[in-house]
């Protein structure tokens, strides 16, 4: 239901996916955000952040995986 626009989570569920992913929240509202709502940063720098931001969840989930071998 969240990636179709359908429902809003609280702050508190934000915050436990975050937790799981083992990321800041805030990564989470900047790759979630549109492009309207990133102000006046550059599509393209803004592109490359989120691409940043996904290979940073990436590795991390990577790293959980082969030291605990679980995600959470």
């Amino acid at each position: 239901m969240l990636e179709n626009n359908k429902r809003d989570p609280t702050l508190s569920t934000v915050t436990r996916i975050a937790e799981a992913l083992h990321v800041p929240v805030g990564l989470l509202f900047v790759l979630a955000a549109d492009q309207s709502e990133l102000g006046a940063i550059d599509e393209h720098v803004a592109d490359q952040l989120m691409q940043s931001a996904l290979a940073s969840l990436g590795a991390s989930a990577n790293m959980t995986a082969q030291v605990g071998g679980h995600y959470g």
